[in-house]
C-alpha cells in the first residue's frame, strides 16, 4: 500500500470512529436524563476504573497505555456532555 492509500483507509475508519462515537454519546445523553431522574451523580469512580481495567486488559502487548489513554478521554468527554445536559436542565 502506497501513502494514499493508508490515508483512505485511515479516514474510512475515521468515520466509522464517528459514527460510534456519536452513539455512545447518545446512549451517554440517555444515562443523563435516567441520572437527572433519580438523582444520581454523573461521576462514578468505581464504575470508571472498571471500565478502564476491562479495556486495558482486552489491549494486545505494547498497546495497553494508548488505549487507556482512549477511554480516559472518551469517558471525560461523556462526563462533560452529562454535566452540560444536567446543568442546562435545572
Amino acid at each position: 500500500m502506497d501513502l494514499t492509500q493508508l490515508r483512505q483507509e485511515i479516514d474510512g475508519l475515521d468515520q466509522e470512529l464517528l459514527a460510534l462515537f456519536l452513539r455512545r454519546m447518545q446512549c451517554s445523553e440517555n444515562v443523563a436524563a435516567y441520572k437527572r431522574r433519580h438523582g444520581v451523580a454523573v461521576f462514578h469512580p468505581e464504575r470508571e476504573a472498571e471500565i478502564l481495567r476491562a479495556m486495558t486488559a482486552k489491549a494486545p502487548p505494547g498497546m495497553e497505555p494508548y488505549v487507556r489513554e482512549f477511554f480516559e478521554a472518551l469517558l471525560r468527554i461523556s462526563k462533560e456532555r452529562q454535566q452540560d445536559l444536567l446543568e442546562s436542565e435545572e
